[in-house]
């Protein structure tokens, strides 16, 4: 019985270890966090880490910001920013970014949401360019935290 322990337990594969996250990641949440508590607070650290070279990340999180105070039309503009980077990127987080602008174009007046509308409806993901990505050594994203906009009321 023993000898089986110890045979299923040298055959079993073994988890890689997750080391601490990257400075990077830490800011990013950060950032998100400050966005969904104090968003006038978030907007002007997300602006800075934005001139530091925080790419499309530091937008989403300008985008929260802004979403967060209900300047949709800001919001929208910085989503759809960060989407573009990040499908020239070949990041998988676009079409998340591709959403949260679609969800703030809906929240704002019909007037500039026939406008913000517009670019968001020609962007298309292939489905094959997905998968090759997913299995690409690159691919190496992690999931973005769902809780990072506020209840609306």
């Amino acid at each position: 019985m023993i000898l089986l322990l110890l045979a299923a337990a040298q055959q079993a594969p073994a988890k890689p270890i997750a080391g601490p996250p990257s400075p990077q990641e830490v800011r990013y949440h950060d950032c998100l966090g400050l966005a969904t508590t104090a968003p006038k607070d978030a907007e002007s650290k997300a602006n800075q880490w934005r001139l530091d070279g925080g790419g499309f990340v530091a937008q989403q999180c300008l985008g929260v910001a802004y979403a967060n105070q209900e300047r949709w039309s800001e919001g929208a503009v910085e989503f759809e920013g960060a989407a573009r980077a990040a499908q020239v990127a070949h990041d998988d987080r676009a079409a998340t970014y591709w959403a949260e602008a679609g969800n703030a174009a809906v929240r704002m007046p019909s007037r500039s949401r026939v406008a913000a509308a517009a670019p968001l409806a020609v962007v298309v993901l292939i489905p094959e360019r997905r998968s090759e990505r997913k299995n690409s050594a690159t691919s190496n994203t992690r999931p973005m935290p769902r809780n990072h906009w506020k209840k609306l009321r």
